[in-house]
């Protein structure tokens, strides 16, 4: 794990980002008791589609809890970000979850967001079958993710070696994959959210997504989006993040039965263009919950991820909070 915690640790400077983000509620004494802030790698996820619908419905509100949302430069600087105390929750993947548990981070995962109908393998026009990866190029945002160890296991499971069959490129930012996928640079990648869908609006062809990789595999679905709270917010501010929780579970809800509406308001909150919005939206199983199928679900994962050797220990129950349900 020691190589995660290298590229974690070349984000330190930009950390700094949410510090002075933070310093523009910290004056206010009377908003700290229900304030929650969050963090996502932009505003292009669905962290912050959710963010944007539950400000302007007034969900947040309604439920007592003050948000504020920060964006960073990448996944790695969010979690930096977290794990150091500057942000209070942050929504991540179920793998990247697991692979901070096993490096003894302390936190919980209160609710599961989504399921990666977004997250996906993509390749150029011109390659038809799965076969024809055979010696290309292929990016990725970091060889630590579980987006990129179940497409290597789908891939295996068609006889490919993602390392020696393809050449894997890493990329930490998004929208540098996109560019280098736009350009030829690359011949497939793996790419998310409104990455995913710029692809395949400039032709890139959906391969397959992690949530029906893992699926083939496994017979469970990816979790892509899950929120956590570190275990000291949760014994200081136990209530906060219930009001939260609840909020988000609304909100969710809302979402589901209402694409468009979530669609219009993050477009305009974001200034992402809405075909764009709305294309992530229709691409992701918002699920909004945790309960006791999901949770299954998620450590069928996490036990088919420790035996391939993604992390050493499989996480159990220990790791959900749901005292909010």
């Amino acid at each position: 794990m020691a190589i995660r915690r290298k590229a974690i640790a070349s984000a330190l400077a930009v950390a700094a980002v949410a510090t002075g983000v933070l310093l523009a509620w910290l004056g206010h004494p009377e908003k700290q008791e229900n304030q929650i802030t969050m963090s996502a790698s932009s505003k292009s996820t669905l962290a912050y589609q959710i963010y944007a619908y539950g400000q302007e419905k007034g969900i947040f509100d309604k439920h007592g809890v003050n948000v504020t949302f920060i964006p960073l430069k990448d996944l790695y600087t969010m979690e930096l970000t977290f794990f150091s105390g500057k942000v209070d929750t942050i929504i991540n993947s179920a793998g990247l979850s697991a692979v901070s548990y096993n490096e003894g981070e302390k936190f919980k995962i209160g609710i599961a967001i989504a399921r990666s109908g977004d997250l996906m393998l993509l390749a150029q026009p011109g390659i038809a079958d799965v076969q024809d990866l055979r010696g290309r190029k292929l990016g990725v945002q970091g060889r630590t993710s579980d987006a990129y160890y179940i497409i290597k296991w789908w891939l295996e499971s068609k006889g490919i070696d993602i390392e020696n069959d393809l050449e894997v490129i890493e990329i930490k930012s998004g929208a540098n994959l996109v560019t280098s996928f736009k350009t030829g640079q690359l011949d497939a990648a793996v790419l998310w959210s409104g990455y995913a869908y710029e692809v395949k609006s400039s032709g890139g062809i959906p391969v397959i997504s992690t949530s029906d990789a893992l699926e083939e595999l496994t017979d469970v679905p990816h979790y892509n989006a899950l929120l956590l709270f570190r275990d000291d917010f949760l014994e200081n501010k136990k209530s906060v993040a219930n009001k939260f929780l609840r909020a988000v579970r609304e909100i969710t809800e809302e979402m589901n039965a209402n694409i468009d509406e979530a669609a219009e308001i993050a477009a305009r909150q974001s200034e992402e263009p809405l075909e764009k919005v709305r294309g992530v939206l229709s691409a992701t199983t918002i699920v909004g919950d945790l309960d006791e199928e999901i949770q299954d679900e998620i450590l069928s994962f996490f036990r088919y991820a420790a035996e391939k050797g993604y992390f050493d220990k499989a996480p159990g129950s220990e790791i959900f909070y749901d005292e909010w349900r």
